[in-house]
Order: C-alpha cells, then structure tokens, then sequence
C-alpha cells in the first residue's frame, strides 16, 4: 500500500481516535459567563475528565455534516464518587447546554448559607476537607434574612443570602458558583443528580479574552 493510500486511512483512524476521546475519556468546554470567577474566568477553555466519576461508552452516534443521530447500546461504571470542592460539569433536564459550577455539599449533608457564608454539616466552608479553602466571592449588597425570593428552590427557603437549611438526597450534589453574586446554581435549580454529572474540569488549556492571557494557560482548576 503506498503513502497517497495511506494518508486517507491515517487520517480517520486519528479522527476516530479522536471522537471516541471525547465521547468517553475528555471533554473541552469553553467558559460564557462570570459565575466561576476568579477560578474561571470568561474566555478560559477547560479540559474536562469524564472519567472522573463514571466510565461510560457512548450511548448515541452522531454522523456528521448530515447531523444524523441514533442510540446504540452502552456500559457504565462507577469510577470514583464526587467530592466537595471539585469543579463538575453537568447538564439540567431544561437546559441542553452543559453548566459547569462547584460541588460543595454531597448526599446526606446539610447545606445552609448564612449572611451569605456556606455551612455545610454546621460548618463554616473553609474549614471542610482539612481545612481545604473553597473560594468565593459576592458584591457589598446583602439581602435581609426574612426577605422570601421566589426565585429560590425549594420555594419559601429564604434568599441567595440567607438560604436556609436543606438536606442533600440520596445520589445528589448541592452545586454554587465561585462568584457566589452572580451564579444560578442549586439555590435556583436544586440538586444535581449525580447521574447528569458529565466529568471532573481539570484544566485550563487556554484563555483569550481580547488578547491572550497566556498566564491563565495549563492551570491546573482547584
């Protein structure tokens, strides 16, 4: 077989190898908006480990250039439960764009925000994991502790600010922005079913907004 033969046979097998990379080891995501800030930032592109929690084959084709979709039978396994404090990447049942948020409470934890600190299990965040620190950040305006927004899931349970005390279910994750402010995230959707969980972010790959911040660039995501 000679090389002009060859080239076209390469080129699949590395498109493949390339497609079923991101269907089931990594993913790339690219940041829209400022709810993960500072920890991400508008502009980054993240790698994301989809097998940091599951592995799991493919469930659907998709044929491109004509967008031609079908399932196929697939496999899954646990690999490894979520943790306070990882960066996850998930989808919600009215939203087919992926969201990407902190975890910072798990099954059977008590979740509370209090004059907009997180206590989780009656502890302050910060004192979680070791004494791993979570990082956050919110603007000077603070909502009063009887002030009811509709907004908030489940309904009646207070404000962005003062969010009263909830027990995470069973298969289910309590999710926030690091720009606490600024995030839609479990005060607004509720819990995040560990089964729509689609993998860990890991990676700041690169970063440009306007120019490029080559600073921001291999970043390890903690």
């Amino acid at each position: 077989m000679n090389r002009v033969k060859l080239k076209p046979l390469i080129f699949l097998i590395i498109l493949a190898t390339v497609l079923f990379l991101k269907a089931v080891a990594l993913d790339f995501y690219k940041i829209n908006s400022d709810s993960m800030s500072n920890t991400l930032q508008h502009g980054d592109y993240i790698l994301v480990n989809r097998m940091a929690y599951r592995f799991r084959t493919p469930n659907r084709i998709v044929l491109p250039f004509i967008d031609y979709k079908f399932r196929i039978p697939s496999f899954s396994t646990i690999t490894d439960s979520v943790k306070r404090g990882d960066v996850i990447l998930f989808y919600l049942d009215d939203n087919p764009n992926s969201v990407i948020k902190r975890c910072v409470a798990v099954e059977n934890d008590t979740v509370e925000i209090y004059n907009k600190y997180l206590i989780v299990n009656g502890k302050p965040v910060e004192l979680m994991n070791d004494s791993e620190f979570i990082p956050f950040y919110f603007d000077s305006k603070t909502f009063d502790p009887d002030y009811s927004d509709n907004d908030i899931v489940p309904t009646g349970n207070g404000n962005r600010d003062y969010y009263n005390s909830i027990i995470v279910p069973k298969n289910s994750c309590f999710v926030l922005g690091d720009n606490r402010d600024y995030s839609y995230d479990s005060r607004y959707f509720g819990f995040v079913s560990y089964n729509s969980i689609q993998g860990k972010a890991i990676l700041v790959y690169y970063s440009e907004q306007d120019t490029l911040r080559s600073e921001r660039i291999l970043n390890f995501i903690k």
